[in-house]
């Protein structure tokens, strides 16, 4: 009875614990007792030794009692392992992605939160990565991988093939700055302006049937 509050307990701090974070948690027995905990934090026990020598993050798993569904912030259909491997290749993206699809997760939240800051003042970022399949933007798709996967390789510890994923990387900030600027047509949803006008926030956009206000 005391064991099954415990488990309950547990896995409630675990659902939780994703919600905040979204990171994937596991509820494991520690020292007798049910208890939540991300792999990230398992890999650091591991390093750390608290676990029985030899003991890995799949054996963890394995013997998990309860482990919380992936999920991200945004449409996780927004992007597919396919998009990546257009990009990287196969063998490529599991190392980048160190064999964790959560690190992928991670580095995809932090590309899409790095685009909508340039796309947010004239699109409808939102809605620009609520499509999914052959509603995408072929061009986003193709930037967002393209960031994160520079995210991936910025964390490991010898930054594999670091050099053109930074010059893919810098290339794709480029183009954003311009779409940002006014200077390249996305093709995005836009916001609209008060009266519906169409592309109301493009900086560069000339209307000639505005009056100005100016006093001189």
């Amino acid at each position: 009875m005391i064991f099954n509050y415990r488990y309950k307990k547990a896995v409630k701090e675990a659902i939780d614990g994703q919600k905040k974070t979204w990171l994937k948690h596991y509820v494991i027995i520690f020292k007798g007792r049910p208890t939540a905990i991300t792999k990230q934090r398992i890999k650091e026990m591991i390093k750390r030794r608290r676990f029985k020598k030899g003991t890995t993050v799949a054996d963890i798993e394995k013997a998990a009692l309860f482990i919380t569904p992936s999920q991200n912030k945004y449409n996780m259909a927004f992007l597919t392992e396919k998009d990546y491997v257009a990009v990287a290749g196969e063998a490529s993206l599991k190392v980048l992605q160190q064999n964790d699809e959560e690190n992928r997760n991670t580095a995809e939240i932090a590309a899409i939160d790095e685009i909508k800051g340039y796309l947010n003042s004239r699109y409808d970022a939102e809605q620009v990565f609520a499509e999914t399949g052959e509603n995408r933007s072929p061009v986003i798709v193709m930037r967002t991988v393209d960031i994160a996967l520079y995210h991936l390789v910025s964390a490991m510890p010898n930054r594999m093939g670091y050099e053109i994923r930074e010059i893919r990387y810098k290339r794709a900030i480029e183009w954003l700055k311009e779409v940002q600027e006014g200077k390249i047509a996305a093709g995005l949803p836009e916001m609209t302006g008060p009266d519906g006008e169409a592309d109301y926030y493009n900086p560069i956009k000339y209307n000639p049937g505005q009056k100005n206000n100016y006093d001189w």
